[in-house]
């Protein structure tokens, strides 16, 4: 996680880089996939950042309800397992 910060330019300590780990081991478990409404505001935040380091990858899909209706929209994250093996 440190080294992916420091591509960016970012400095981060261990501690901070660990404590950002747990959390997402907490969020994913065991599944390399998560919907994201189920997360709060600050942890959006977190999710962005590591899409734009290339960890996770935000994806939505649509999902059709009704005939005539408007499609549901889920959206979610998921691990870039190759990107995150990389590092």
């Amino acid at each position: 996680m440190v080294y992916a910060y420091s591509l960016k330019g970012i400095e981060i300590s261990m501690n901070d880089a660990l404590e950002i780990s747990l959390q997402l081991l907490s969020f994913f478990g065991y599944g390399t996939r998560i919907l994201s409404n189920t997360l709060e505001r600050d942890d959006l935040i977190i999710m962005y950042t590591l899409e734009d380091l290339g960890l996770l990858r935000a994806e939505s899909e649509e999902i059709p309800l009704e005939r005539g209706s408007k499609p549901c929209r889920i959206s979610y994250f998921s691990m870039n397992r190759e990107r995150i093996l990389e590092y």
